[in-house]
């Protein structure tokens, strides 16, 4: 286990730092969903892309079977075992220490910078946004009393979307989300390769 992320300057001690998820097993989509390829970037690397431009300092989460190298980036490696998203969260919460962590998985490739930004500097603890009435807690922020909570519905192998509606976070409706485009859109979630085009036909249409 690697030591939490420190504040780089007392200036940033109190913005969350980003984790971006990318140990999916990703089986529709050929096993290698960090490094699928969007518009000429990898699906990892348009995740770290967007998070530096919202001024974040970011890590990834990754499985040991399913390393990821990034220049300049930490990786920090998730227990083999359960195979949950959950996992992934209880890693980025315990790896922000007493900070507050955006957590991001990487095939969420059409949020906007500015969603990330907001999600940053908006005041308030965990914030969990819900398109279309759906909780989404994949592109969320976590604040570090939400670790014990998530390792207790990791125990018992909770769906992800039930573990998040009991930790008592603010929900972020579509009349909120919209600022930053259609939620639809934004939150569009790539597993399949068809999934990919469709992404890529979503970007090129602006």
């Amino acid at each position: 286990m690697t030591e939490p992320i420190p504040a780089t300057d007392p200036d940033r001690s109190r913005r969350p730092v980003a984790a971006v998820l990318a140990g999916g097993r990703a089986s529709r989509l050929g096993g290698d969903k960090a490094n699928a390829v969007l518009a000429g970037n990898s699906l990892l690397g348009r995740a770290l892309a967007s998070l530096e431009a919202a001024g974040l300092e970011a890590f990834v989460v990754s499985k040991r079977d399913r390393p990821v190298e990034v220049e300049g980036v930490e990786v920090v490696i998730e227990e083999d075992e359960p195979q949950h998203a959950l996992a992934g969260i209880a890693t980025a919460i315990r790896q922000a220490g007493d900070r507050q962590v955006i957590v991001l998985a990487c095939d969420l490739p059409l949020l906007p910078v500015e969603y990330l930004e907001w999600l940053a500097t908006r005041d308030g603890g965990t914030l969990i946004p819900c398109p279309g009435g759906e909780a989404q807690p994949l592109a969320a922020r976590y604040s570090p009393a939400d670790l014990g909570p998530i390792e207790a519905a990791l125990a018992r192998e909770a769906p992800v979307r039930q573990a998040a509606a009991g930790l008592g976070a603010t929900l972020i409706s579509d009349a909120e989300l919209a600022r930053f485009g259609d939620p639809a859109v934004t939150f569009f979630n790539v597993n399949t390769p068809e999934d990919l085009l469709r992404a890529d036909e979503l970007l090129a249409a602006g």
